[in-house]
């Protein structure tokens, strides 16, 4: 089979809007080629050992596996994580929490981040990257994911930030930080979306958060202001149509300056809240 072949076979198979891509992005996994090389060398052929490989993810990605975890890869502000099935896939939405985070701290800042259930460490480990004399942490339970933000923390070569494992706040001792960021789950538990898409593959933990997923929000609200610095922000993503429900809730534990934050599509997907 060439390059070419194995390209028009895997979008007839692959069921989606970006088939085309996805097939590309496959044979250049297996193949370890550009995706520019596939294409300038189409009549090029495939060893058996790449065609296997190749039909063995063009199959899982028919069956609905997201492209993100068979490669073991995606993007988040133009940097590579590592990803796999024990940890969320880094959204583009959320890296508006990211770009409002860096108009509140410059790239001197000398502050202090928390990331609270970092999942890949893509919230936690961008903010430092891109504020390189901030001191950010990680905060995951899950040891599998643990062992995700450590990997790519190395492999993104960052030198300011560190994980640790907790529940929320609740082993952060008396720390206290300028800016606590997180993105915790806040899909309702019997919500129909969770059998479609991408997120049936990914760890129900880290998506669901009781009935009206505002579990984890709760719990947030109440431990967040005790490691927070004075003046300090607290920033939480969540569903497009939560913002009221998760403003009450902050409003209740003691927030009083509430900032929306948008995503790509002007949805309210987080808000800056401050005492």
């Amino acid at each position: 089979m060439t390059f070419a072949e194995a390209l028009t076979h895997a979008r007839s198979r692959i069921h989606s809007d970006s088939a085309a891509l996805d097939a590309q992005l496959l044979l250049c996994h297996a193949t370890n080629k550009s995706r520019s090389f596939l294409i300038a060398h189409g009549e090029e052929a495939l060893n058996a050992e790449q065609a296997q490989y190749f039909e063995s993810l063009v199959k899982r990605r028919a069956d609905g596996e997201p492209i993100a975890y068979l490669l073991g890869q995606q993007e988040f502000w133009s940097l590579p994580f590592e990803v796999n099935p024990h940890t969320l896939i880094p959204r583009a939405d959320t890296e508006s929490l990211i770009e409002h985070s860096l108009q509140l701290f410059g790239p001197d800042s000398t502050i202090d981040i928390a990331d609270l259930g970092a999942g890949s460490g893509c919230i936690g480990l961008t903010l430092a990257h891109c504020l390189p004399k901030a001191n950010v942490l990680c905060v995951e339970r899950s040891r599998d994911a643990l062992a995700m933000i450590e990997k790519n923390r190395q492999q993104l070569n960052i030198n300011n930030a560190k994980a640790i494992e907790s529940n929320w706040c609740q082993d952060l001792g008396e720390q206290h930080f300028d800016l606590i960021i997180s993105n915790p789950p806040y899909v309702r538990e019997n919500d129909e979306h969770l059998d479609q898409g991408d997120v049936r593959f990914e760890p129900i933990t880290a998506l669901t958060a009781g009935a009206d997923g505002l579990d984890d929000i709760r719990q947030l609200a109440t431990q967040v202001p005790k490691h927070l610095k004075p003046q300090g922000h607290f920033i939480v993503e969540f569903g497009y149509d939560q913002s009221e429900a998760v403003k009450r809730i902050l409003s209740a534990a003691g927030f009083q300056s509430l900032t929306d934050i948008t995503d790509l599509g002007g949805h309210i997907r987080g808000i800056d809240a401050q005492q």
